[in-house]
């Protein structure tokens, strides 16, 4: 058996983390929401979402299928040859492609165990749900944004495990440490565009709602993200 085999429920299991971390458990109604005014990256954000879960579906079904194909599970004729990993680099399973797999269910789990606690309050979209509720338990008494903290180790191990050695995408582009750099560049300079100002406007809609109950939480737990660091 060819051990590109042995990659399969990596791949599917990764795949499905980066769908559930990028699908809205809840939706509010638009009376509920935060107005976004004037060009706001938050009006990009479901494309955003529904761009990024597309293109990690493209990746695990080409390598899927690319897979089958190099353990003789599917007739070669119906994948293009130009989408068939090289025999001097082969499908497998190394040391960085499992650590960044790790990442990626860590952070997809964690993000799920907040949609499970915030329950309905859970929502993609800037707002305050009727009957809202601050929650403070959980994950929420360690950082006040998990989620966050949960997406983007998800983010990061998916991006990851599809760029190290072993991986379909990696071994089909052939990348280089100079296009390792800039994809890494990307991600990181993407994840800070994107989440440095919806944690501002986030804290300053519950502070406007919650007053001095979320001042009182905030006390307790300073930390927006890492412990002791930020």
């Amino acid at each position: 058996m060819n051990t590109s085999l042995l990659r399969l429920p990596f791949l599917l299991s990764a795949t499905y983390g980066v769908h559930k971390s990028m699908t809205p458990p809840h939706l509010a109604p638009a009376e509920e929401r935060l107005p976004i005014k004037g060009p706001d990256i938050e009006r990009a954000a479901p494309a955003f979402a529904i761009f990024t879960k597309v293109t990690f579906y493209l990746l695990c079904a080409t390598e899927t299928l690319a897979i089958l194909s190099a353990n003789d599970l599917l007739p070669i004729r119906y994948v293009p040859l130009h989408l068939m990993p090289s025999l001097n680099l082969p499908l497998r399973l190394t040391k960085p492609y499992l650590f960044f797999w790790s990442c990626t269910i860590l952070g997809s789990s964690l993000r799920m165990c907040c949609y499970r606690i915030m329950s309905s309050f859970f929502t993609f979209e800037l707002s305050i749900r009727k009957d809202h509720k601050l929650i403070t338990q959980g994950p929420y008494s360690i950082v006040r944004h998990p989620s966050y903290v949960g997406a983007m180790l998800c983010g990061i191990g998916a991006v990851g495990s599809h760029l190290s050695r072993g991986s379909w995408l990696s071994n089909w582009i052939n990348i280089t440490p100079v296009g390792w750099l800039s994809a890494w560049t990307f991600t990181m300079a993407l994840i800070r565009i994107a989440l440095v100002p919806r944690m501002n406007k986030e804290d300053k809609m519950l502070k406007d709602a919650f007053g001095k109950e979320w001042e009182d939480w905030a006390q307790r737990v300073p930390y927006r993200l890492i412990p002791w660091v930020y």
